[in-house]
């Protein structure tokens, strides 16, 4: 296993084919997240929700498949922010939409690749 090949395919998956008004326009949300839970701390795992599920959207529009890993990271995260909070709604949509989608779209876009 050529571990500097894994390497420079994550690197050219996560930091490739990037625009610097892109650049500045993902720093400008995650800065805005960051700074919304500075004003209101209700919890770690909401704030971590909300940049996995910014990051998720943005490398959707990027054509990246890494969009999968930050989208269960986001829904995991959201399912068990609902819970706590009763939003029985929200809770539904994540495992029934948002949990599912990962996986589906995950294996058709690698079948597709």
């Amino acid at each position: 296993m050529d571990y500097a090949a894994i390497c420079r395919g994550l690197k050219q998956e996560l930091f490739g084919g990037w625009k610097p008004f892109e650049v500045l326009w993902l720093a400008a949300f995650l800065i805005a997240q960051i700074w919304a839970y500075t004003q209101q701390p209700e919890s770690w795992l909401a704030m971590i929700a909300g940049i996995s599920g910014i990051i998720c959207v943005v490398f959707v529009s990027k054509g990246k498949i890494s969009n999968y890993f930050f989208g269960l990271i986001f829904a995991y995260s959201y399912f068990y922010v609902a819970w706590k909070a009763n939003f029985l709604g929200e809770m539904n949509t994540v495992l029934y939409v948002y949990l599912p989608a990962q996986f589906i779209g995950y294996f058709l876009w690698k079948n597709n690749m």
